[in-house]
């Protein structure tokens, strides 16, 4: 029997009356694996930024959770350190030995600013440790990750409490099926964190395409695009998948910032990642490199992206990818 581990996972899905969102999914699965849940083990903790209510407590503890921690108000317009104060609550009353939460770009803020309360806490300080983008965490709190823009796949074992974010994709779902917790729900009230709010959000218009970290399937624009997406959102459509793209992409308009994969962009491992009119320079490189097969089109034979791609096709993307949407289509419809 292997070690069972207390886990405390921060979840973000928002929608309780249905399946936790695809990262939670992983995430839930993964600590249901290392707390040891089908073994005996029920040290799975669940800390949820919803506000607190029986509903939510029941909905995770469907997914294993013997606890539940909550705000007693709704946070939807406070500041991250509200998220902090009620996180570094939940650690000190839960214990945990691993902290798992998704691999994006608040997650990654936020266990950075729980790792410094922590470190400086009133209520006595901790070791702690923060890992990014880590694939995997074994039986043994070994933590794997790439580095150097994939080139190696590094082992990091941290020395006291390891705070770490989960890449997309990473886990089998199936690996550790849902099993019933006690679900108990700790409610925080957080005096004095709406000294500052925010007085007003702007929602980004809505996709119909997949979230870009979730995706099965992405196709990335490079600056080869000339700023007509045309090609690109045909080939995403066709294929159901979500639109990456460049730094350079991005700088000039042509793109929104969410959709930049890269070392100062997102982390994305689809089943498959089509390149199109991408050079393949190394801070690209980074963001895409644990993709399962990537496929790449680019006129310039000495790309360096054919050295990275599985599949690599040398020509004008817009001759390719129309005649490419063209075949798909034709097998669809077959």
């Amino acid at each position: 029997m292997t070690t069972a581990y207390r886990v405390l996972v921060i979840c973000g899905t928002t929608d309780f009356n249905a399946e936790p969102n695809g990262v939670d999914r992983e995430l839930l699965t993964l600590a249901r694996l290392r707390a040891g849940l089908g073994q005996g083990g029920t040290q799975l903790g669940v800390l949820t930024f919803a506000q607190a209510s029986d509903g939510v407590a029941q909905f995770y503890a469907k997914q294993g959770a013997a606890r539940v921690f909550a705000p007693a108000q709704s946070l939807v317009d406070a500041l991250p350190a509200a998220h902090v104060n009620l996180a570094v609550q939940a650690i000190n009353d839960f214990g945990p030995d691993l902290v798992l939460a998704p691999h994006d770009t608040d997650s990654v803020e936020l266990m950075g600013r729980i790792a410094v309360r922590l470190a400086n806490s009133e209520l006595g300080s901790r070791s702690v440790g923060v890992v990014t983008g880590a694939h995997d965490v074994d039986e043994s709190l070994n933590i794997r990750k790439n580095v150097l823009a994939g080139e190696y796949d590094s082992t990091v074992r941290v020395q006291g409490l390891p705070l770490v974010t989960l890449r997309p994709n990473s886990v089998d779902t199936a690996a550790a099926p849902a099993a019933a917790g006690e679900g108990m729900l700790t409610s925080y009230t957080l005096p004095g964190y709406d000294a500052v709010r925010m007085t007003e959000v702007t929602e980004k218009p809505r996709s119909t395409r997949p979230n870009l970290e979730e995706a099965s399937i992405v196709v990335a624009a490079g600056r080869g695009i000339g700023g007509d997406l045309t090609p690109i959102e045909s080939l995403a459509d066709a294929l159901g998948a979500a639109i990456g793209s460049t730094r350079a992409v991005t700088d000039a308009g042509w793109l929104d910032h969410s959709t930049q994969i890269g070392q100062t962009g997102k982390s994305v491992s689809p089943e498959l990642y089509v390149s199109a009119g991408i050079s393949g320079a190394l801070q690209q490189k980074v963001g895409m490199d644990t993709s399962k097969t990537i496929v790449a089109i680019n006129k310039d034979a000495d790309a360096p992206v054919f050295e990275i791609a599985d599949f690599g096709i040398v020509g004008d993307l817009f001759t390719v990818i129309p005649q490419a949407v063209q075949e798909i289509q034709r097998r669809k419809e077959n």
